[in-house]
């Protein structure tokens, strides 16, 4: 019973931390296309289609 509430313990924190860090690379994103779009930044990054 231990193993199984450690188990579903850990899939949930992974779950939260990988949702945060989806989301930070999505603010990113929007952040960089931002400043390209305003001519702060030169379109450098290949792999961000603004």
């Amino acid at each position: 019973m231990k193993a199984t509430l450690f188990i579903v313990l850990i899939v949930l924190a992974l779950g939260i931390v990988g949702e945060d860090d989806y989301q930070q690379e999505i603010a990113d994103v929007r952040h960089y296309c931002e400043m390209v779009g305003s001519g702060v930044w030169p379109d450098f990054n290949n792999n961000v289609n603004c």
